[in-house]
């Protein structure tokens, strides 16, 4: 709902950056020790990490070939504001995950080290 003058602005302003100051950078978020499972999730959470503004969850599932994230690079993802989240791994045996920090501006930061958490199992667990 904007006249074209602001739309070119907009895009103006985005390819030759941003103006605004603050801080760019964010740590390590790192994870608590209490997980719970309890009928095919997991609830998961770590520290406050100084300057972020959101966070993101990724988790990975492993199976008889080994780890998914190994194999083929990819992960389930869950952006979330909080300091905690639910992972529903109903169907698998065994998933890891880890979580970063996104600052309001600026590149997310470093990965916390993978968590691996066991469920009981549906037909065997891969080891």
């Amino acid at each position: 709902k904007s006249n074209e003058a602001a739309w070119r602005r907009e895009i103006e302003t985005g390819i030759s950056g941003h103006t605004n100051s603050g801080p760019f950078s964010v740590g390590v978020p790192e994870p608590k020790n209490s997980t719970a499972i309890d009928a095919g999730k997991a609830a998961v959470s770590w520290e406050p990490v100084d300057n972020a503004e959101s966070y993101v969850v990724e988790w990975d599932s492993r199976d008889e070939k080994g780890w998914t994230f190994d194999r083929e690079q990819t992960v389930r993802v869950i952006p979330t504001c909080d300091t905690s989240a639910t992972l529903d791994f109903t169907g698998f045996t065994r998933i890891r995950w880890r979580v970063y920090a996104v600052p309001r501006f600026g590149q997310p930061g470093k990965e916390s080290a993978w968590r691996e958490i066991e469920s009981i199992p549906v037909t065997k667990i891969y080891k």
